[in-house]
């Protein structure tokens, strides 16, 4: 300081001064900072929330998400912001957190919790906290979990798929073995006693309600047919199978199927496929990038290969391609969860085929398609091959 004051003022000033100063320069630089250290504090007792996405040791808690998936029902920790007037000083403030802005107060800290419907509200948390959001693993559900099968062989429709359409519809007694269980359904839903493939679902708001098949299905080759209306299924309508320990109800509207590791479900609404959704990525299903707005049609059917460890779905128009895998050694029902108000959905179980090694020609078929490409269809015409083996390859014949 005396040294900045001598060649400020031309002097080289008294030693007694210099001396002063120098005691002094510590405390004036306290103060200094002080000053500048004040209004910060009086806007963090008024606006907690600010301060703790923009102080660097606070912990800022966020729930796993991911693009493929637009909602959960996760939550997310973070420091209490309730804002209040000027005039409450902290101990009140502390006193009336969690009133109006909806929060809840779950230690003296100050911490809080609450649920974030949306995964871009998330991320925004994400980044104001100057942190982005982490990726959730892929599900072990995922087609592409199963590094040892080909990609190319989850588009390739199953010969046995073909055998059991063209089978004679099972009797009507069989059909109702394996039809919707009515002591296995949310309260909200109930079987029709008129119609025992058809179930009815209540208006109840706020709710989302499941039903399971009477059947559970660990082995063989299985086909049932699945009647929703496209005007029935609402924000959330989801299609699948779980085992019997699969929730049948939660509050609010989600998709309920696929948000345990007890369950496996395609949101026939959003398109995309949910297992243990709470903790992993769902992805877009069909996988081909025409699907942006591909209709799911009102009939659609539900194909569990649990031989080989996987379900797909169809149409009566095409074969979709393979949703889920790693299926095997487990025990699996029908399922399906609803949203909509007086919605009935109808379930026919088409029949099965028990396990058996596939024939040589299929694994040529399966063969010539996967080296093709994805779509093989395009240069199976191209082929120097007599039609009839055209037609086979094309699963015409």
């Amino acid at each position: 300081m005396w040294f900045l004051r001598s060649r400020m003022f031309g002097g080289s000033g008294d030693q007694n001064d210099r001396d002063r100063e120098d005691e002094e320069a510590p405390r004036r630089i306290m103060d200094a900072l002080n000053y500048r250290r004040q209004p910060r504090q009086e806007v963090s007792s008024m606006m907690g929330a600010r301060q703790s996405t923009t102080s660097h040791h606070d912990t800022f808690q966020v729930s796993p998400s991911s693009d493929a998936c637009s909602t959960s029902s996760s939550t997310y920790a973070r420091p209490a912001a309730a804002a209040h007037s000027a005039g409450n000083n902290s101990s009140s403030s502390s006193s009336n957190a969690g009133g109006g802005d909806g929060y809840h107060r779950s230690n003296s800290s100050g911490s809080s919790t609450r649920p974030v419907a949306a995964t871009r509200e998330r991320k925004s948390y994400a980044v104001a906290a100057g942190r982005s959001a982490p990726m959730r693993s892929l599900s072990p559900a995922h087609p592409s979990a199963v590094l040892q099968m080909s990609g190319m062989d989850d588009f390739l429709r199953p010969d046995r798929f073909d055998r059991i359409m063209q089978m004679t519809k099972p009797d009507q007694f069989i059909q109702e073995q394996h039809s919707w269980n009515p002591e296995d359904r949310s309260l909200n839903i109930f079987v029709k006693d008129e119609d025992k493939f058809t179930f009815h679902r209540h208006p109840v708001a706020q709710s989302t309600d499941c039903i399971r098949g009477k059947m559970g299905y660990s082995r063989g080759f299985h086909v049932w047919q699945i009647e929703w209306p496209e005007r029935q299924r609402g924000t959330h309508a989801v299609v699948g199978v779980a085992t019997k320990n699969a929730p049948l109800h939660a509050a609010g509207y989600t998709a309920l199927i696929g948000t345990t590791d007890e369950s496996y479900g395609w949101d026939i609404t959003r398109r995309e496929c949910h297992h243990d959704s709470k903790h992993t990525m769902t992805w877009r299903y069909p996988f081909s990038n025409s699907r942006d707005v591909y209709n799911v049609p009102d009939k659609f059917y539900c194909i569990l290969d649990m031989d080989e460890g996987y379900m797909a779905f169809a149409t009566d128009d095409e074969f979709l391609g393979v949703a889920f895998r790693n299926l095997k050694g487990k025990t699996l029902y029908p399922i399906v969860a609803a949203v909509w108000g007086h919605c009935e959905i109808s379930m026919r179980y088409l029949g099965s085929l028990e396990p058996e090694p596939l024939s040589l020609s299929e694994l040529c078929r399966r063969r010539v398609r996967i080296e093709m490409g994805a779509q093989p269809e395009d240069h199976i015409e191209q082929l120097m091959i007599p039609p009839i083996l055209k037609r086979y390859l094309m699963y015409q014949y």
